[in-house]
């Protein structure tokens, strides 16, 4: 089983103390076969305390439900009646995540456990106007459904955006990187579909995954510090993402350090100094067919670290200057850096180096993990999906006996 797949091992959702005991019981049937299938009636009564009756009616209604299945070639070898061995149905409940990496669209099927069924993708343009880009990500989520497995429930969609992104109204307000964006309505596209839709914003989406796939952060204030089109940040108070109820949030880039500096959205000095934009025109000058994308950067960047560019040595500085900036502010106990630059190692132990060069009032940063995100923001998958998993899985998981 993969981190992924473990990720979305769900926590239970039914407890003794606070719901029927049926219902704690028919969940904990579900997960002891999907957890250690192929399993049998006889082995699950020898490993939970549960009525041979109440085991009989979870495990029909699972059955009718098509969140298990038998296993006929299965049979004990001893003398007596054969037993039966049940196996988990994944492709029954599928969940859909649509995120953006740099101007691309990418659209995944998942099922319960966390495997990839299908996946697509198209590419945009920064002069595409709404009703294009609207257009694309539901192309894109057709695609996918025609290729799911015939018996498959589409539990719903989590679509994780970049800038700003009103998640309660299901509105993308407004993207940098497409101007043309203007509180893009997905209620409409919700519609339009006829499933779910879960509106993140894309780094938050990041974020819970990776506190999914590190329980100690439960307890921790956590810091998510993306460095690429922009240099931006997501924020997690003990297992929870704070989010602005403007959209926006964590905008480093655009951090102004001269009073006489008024034009905020485009004289960041951070943005100025650190952001894919500036970078690429000077790498332009050895590698002349680069484009702006975060994607194409992390393949160039394990062919060559830059470590000749001197506007590429200043920007490391410069993220670490934002980092010792966001300890000073919020005090995190973890950091974790989504960027393709930290996917070269070499380049990842300099912009240690740059967050603990510098001196804080009690030189926190030196005690503080900084971590890269591996796969870029293919954690938006699991990040924008877990919640709509949990919320189809705990309606089948109710008994109706």
């Amino acid at each position: 089983m993969t981190d992924n797949q473990k990720n979305l091992k769900n926590e239970g959702f039914f407890t003794l103390s606070g719901d029927r005991v049926k219902d704690y019981e028919k969940e904990a049937v579900f997960h002891i076969i999907k957890n250690s299938h192929p399993v049998s009636q006889k082995q699950i009564l020898g490993s939970f305390n549960i009525r041979p009756a109440d085991l009989s009616h979870a495990i029909k209604e699972l059955l009718q439900d098509g969140l298990i299945q038998k296993c006929p070639e299965m049979t004990n070898r001893y003398r007596g009646r054969p037993e039966i061995f049940f196996q988990p149905k994944h492709d029954r409940l599928v969940s859909l995540a649509v995120y953006t990496d740099s101007w691309n669209f990418y659209a995944i099927a998942i099922d319960l456990m966390g495997n990839i069924i299908h996946e697509d993708r198209c590419s945009t343009t920064p002069a595409e106007h709404m009703d294009e880009l609207f257009k694309k990500q539901k192309d894109l989520i057709n695609r996918l459904r025609t290729q799911l497995p015939p018996d498959s429930e589409i539990l719903g969609a989590g679509i994780s955006l970049p800038g700003n992104v009103d998640t309660e109204k299901s509105l993308w307000k407004e993207s940098h990187r497409w101007p043309h964006v203007c509180d893009l309505d997905y209620k409409k596209l919700e519609k339009a579909l006829g499933i779910p839709i879960v509106l993140y914003r894309d780094l938050d989406a990041v974020l819970l995954h990776e506190l999914m796939l590190v329980p100690e952060t439960k307890d921790e204030l956590v810091i998510l510090l993306h460095w690429g089109l922009g240099l931006g940040m997501a924020f997690a108070y003990r297992g929870t993402i704070v989010r602005s109820n403007h959209g926006r949030f964590g905008t480093l880039g655009y951090i102004q350090f001269d009073p006489r500096q008024k034009n905020h959205v485009y004289t960041g000095i951070l943005d100025r100094q650190t952001s894919l934009w500036k970078l690429t025109k000077v790498v332009r000058r050895r590698f002349p067919k680069v484009a702006i994308d975060e994607r194409e950067f992390a393949d160039l960047i394990r062919r060559d670290d830059f470590n000749d560019i001197p506007e590429f040595k200043n920007a490391i500085e410069y993220v670490g200057l934002a980092l010792r900036d966001i300890c000073t502010i919020f005090y995190p106990d973890r950091i974790f850096l989504l960027s393709p630059f930290a996917e070269n190692q070499k380049i990842l132990k300099q912009i240690r180096t740059a967050f603990v060069s510098g001196h804080l009032i009690d030189d926190l940063q030196k005690k503080i993990p900084l971590s890269p995100v591996a796969n870029g923001y293919r954690g938006c998958i699991y990040g924008s999906t877990r919640a709509i998993f949990e919320n189809g899985l705990r309606k089948y998981l109710k008994a109706r006996y």
